[in-house]
């Protein structure tokens, strides 16, 4: 994977205070692998 957890982190962070991290990340963690 290309994007480090830290990566991810800081870009989250940054939706968080535009109040759109917690459900994309939500949204990212729903969808199965398969």
């Amino acid at each position: 994977m290309g994007i480090s957890m830290n990566d991810l982190k800081s870009v989250t962070d940054g939706l968080n205070s535009e109040g759109l991290g917690i459900s994309m990340l939500e949204d990212i963690s729903i969808v199965p692998d398969q």
